[in-house]
């Protein structure tokens, strides 16, 4: 694949993703999904079989692993999913807290 075609994709997919054509829900699964992919990659490099890894590279794999398990213990999912349910479930911009047009009606029905 050509580095032009890539770029033609990769530009696609991010006009996909900024004219909400995917809902917001969908948008944080997308990084919750590869955190969690990730993670079960890494695992096995972490916690080898066998212990022939040099232990620089095994402390290089906890602290890989220790990275990406904060990312989405402390920060995907109590943040980044939070946020995005909000805003997709109750019309509330996530960063300002205000109100889009035609949500005003959806506020407080939980209180």
């Amino acid at each position: 694949i050509s580095t032009t075609t890539t770029t033609t994709t990769t530009n696609a997919n991010a006009k996909i993703i900024k004219n909400d054509q995917l809902p917001l829900p969908i948008r944080i699964l997308i990084p919750v999904s590869y955190n969690t992919l990730r993670l079960t990659s890494i695992h096995p490099w972490a916690f080898p079989a066998t212990l022939t890894l040099p232990k620089s590279l095994w402390m290089l794999g906890l602290a890989n692993l220790l990275y990406w398990y904060a990312n989405l213990l402390f920060f995907l999912i109590p943040v980044g999913v939070v946020r995005y349910l909000r805003a997709h479930f109750f019309c509330v911009e996530a960063v300002e807290v205000t109100v889009r047009n035609g949500g005003e009606s959806s506020i407080g029905l939980l209180s």
